[in-house]
């Protein structure tokens, strides 16, 4: 295998994970079945998992070495035995995600807490097809719900010019998923702006290409002010995607974020979980 192919293989493990999607399904948990899907050896797809996790608890250590960070994760006060879920796309789905992160991090500065930790997001779905995830939230009842989504209702596929999601149904959709998550979660239902994309990077991205598919950062930035009105509590995380340090944000698929940008967003979400939770 060339690293080339082996590169490529990590990029699409790293983000689609049939055993979410198809959990019904015969050998969704197999990692033989697994590996076979994604064209690797056995042992090299278990290589690319350890290697995700190494990357998060990395992460997550890095960022516990700053004081104000693991002053908030110390400070922040949950339901005891609490659960954190969160609802969303590859941004979320994705295995070195900030959810991934904030996990980790609890777990090493918290471990009493003993928090049991949901992570529903699939990869490319939009507010529409989150409707489906809700059901299993609405099953789990969490304590506090996160919700990143946005991006995809602002994809094109061919040379369309209607998204994904009309503007005018991500407003009926957002108003619809607060409602339902509202309605089982037993603490906070918290938002996280979307922050768009680097259109011109996706137009040149060998995996992206193969879905003949594009993005619109200006729908997804109006999905973003659309949150920022609504009357639920929300975390903007759109600051630290601006200016010189955006680009290093982004992978080179101009879609998703590098670990960085995970990393980044990790400690926006702290900071602002914080923030909603400690008492006035």
């Amino acid at each position: 295998m060339s690293q080339d192919d082996l590169e490529k293989a990590k990029r699409i493990i790293r983000f689609f994970h049939p055993e979410k999607r198809f959990s019904f399904m015969s050998g969704a948990n197999d990692p033989a079945v697994l590996a076979a899907m994604f064209g690797v050896p056995q042992d090299t797809y278990l290589a690319i998992r350890n290697e995700f996790e190494l990357n998060v608890n990395l992460a997550a250590r890095e960022l516990l070495n700053e004081p104000d960070y693991l002053k908030s994760i110390q400070q922040i006060p949950l339901v005891d035995n609490a659960t954190i879920a969160v609802i969303g796309d590859s941004l979320t789905d994705d295995y070195q995600s900030w959810f991934e992160i904030l996990q980790k991090s609890f777990q090493i500065a918290r471990p009493e807490a003993n928090i049991t930790w949901v992570n529903t997001a699939l990869s490319g779905d939009t507010t529409m097809q989150l409707f489906s995830t809700l059901t299993q939230i609405e099953a789990v009842k969490p304590d506090y719900l996160f919700c990143l989504i946005g991006t995809n209702d602002g994809r094109v596929h061919g040379d369309g010019k209607k998204s994904c999601t009309g503007f005018r149904e991500v407003i009926d959709n957002l108003s619809e998923i607060a409602t339902r998550a509202e309605s089982c979660v037993q603490k906070e239902f918290i938002w996280i702006t979307p922050v768009g994309v680097q259109e011109d990077w996706i137009k040149e991205d060998w995996l992206l290409n193969k879905f003949n598919a594009s993005w619109s950062h200006q729908q997804i930035l109006q999905t973003a002010e659309l949150i920022r009105t609504r009357p639920e509590k929300h975390i903007d995380i759109t600051e630290i995607f601006a200016g010189e340090r955006r680009d290093a944000m982004f992978l080179e698929d101009g879609l998703h974020w590098s670990l960085q940008g995970q990393k980044s967003v990790a400690r926006s979400v702290v900071t602002g979980f914080h923030r909603i939770l400690m008492p006035r």
